[in-house]
C-alpha cells in the first residue's frame, strides 16, 4: 500500500480589511513588511500539517519496520501548530520552520517538504555527517536534494557522526510481513 496525503482543509484567512490573505505568495519578490516579523495572526493555518504527521505516522506503523541500519524516526506535533521530526543522530526538521507572517511559507509547500523528509528517511536516502566543526545533513525531496549544516559543539554527537564517516547514509526502512 502507498502513502496518500489526507485532504488538506486550507481554509480562508482574513486581513484587517476582511480580504482574504494568500499565505505563501503575500509579498512576491519584494521584502515583507518590518511589523509582519514575529508574528502570526493565523498560526491555526498550519493545522493541516498535523493531520499529515499523523497520516505519515499512521503508515509507517502499519506498513514498515526499521532495519538494523535504518536510521531512528520520530514525527511529533507541537501545539503552535508545528510539525518536529528527529532522524538518525541529530537531524532535526520544524514545519513550518518559523510561522511569522514574514516568513509566509506555504502549508501544501510545507506538507511536501515534510513528506519529502520522512521518505528520505524510510527510503535510506537521509544523510548526515560531521564536516567543517558542524553537522551536515542532506536528503532527498521530489525536485532533487536538500541539505543543511549547523555548529554544533555536542561531543557525543560529533563522536557518533565522525564514526559514520562523511556522506554515510543510513538503509532503508522495510515492510512489514503480512
Amino acid at each position: 500500500m502507498t502513502y496518500v496525503r489526507p485532504a488538506l482543509d486550507l481554509g480562508i484567512y482574513l486581513d484587517e480589511q476582511g480580504r482574504a490573505i494568500p499565505y505563501g505568495r503575500r509579498w512576491g519578490m519584494g521584502h515583507p513588511p518590518e511589523d509582519t516579523y514575529s508574528v502570526t495572526r493565523h498560526p491555526e493555518r498550519f493545522a493541516p500539517l498535523l493531520e499529515v504527521a499523523s497520516a505519515l505516522r499512521a503508515y509507517v506503523e502499519e506498513h514498515l519496520d526499521p532495519a538494523d541500519a535504518s536510521a531512528p524516526l520520530t514525527i511529533t506535533e507541537r501545539d503552535f501548530p508545528m510539525v518536529e521530526v528527529w532522524a538518525g543522530v541529530s537531524g532535526h526538521e520544524r514545519f513550518p520552520v518559523c510561522g511569522c507572517d514574514a516568513c509566509d511559507e506555504d502549508v501544501e509547500e510545507l506538507a511536501a517538504l515534510l513528506e519529502d523528509f520522512v521518505f528520505s528517511v524510510l527510503n535510506g536516502d537521509f544523510q548526515e555527517s560531521w564536516e567543517r566543526g558542524g553537522i551536515a545533513q542532506k536528503w532527498t525531496t521530489r525536485d532533487g536534494e536538500r541539505g543543511s549544516w549547523s555548529d554544533s559543539d555536542d561531543k557525543a554527537v560529533k563522536r557518533q557522526l565522525k564514526a559514520r564517516g562523511k556522506g554515510a547514509t543510513y538503509g532503508p526502512w522495510v515492510q512489514r510481513r503480512a
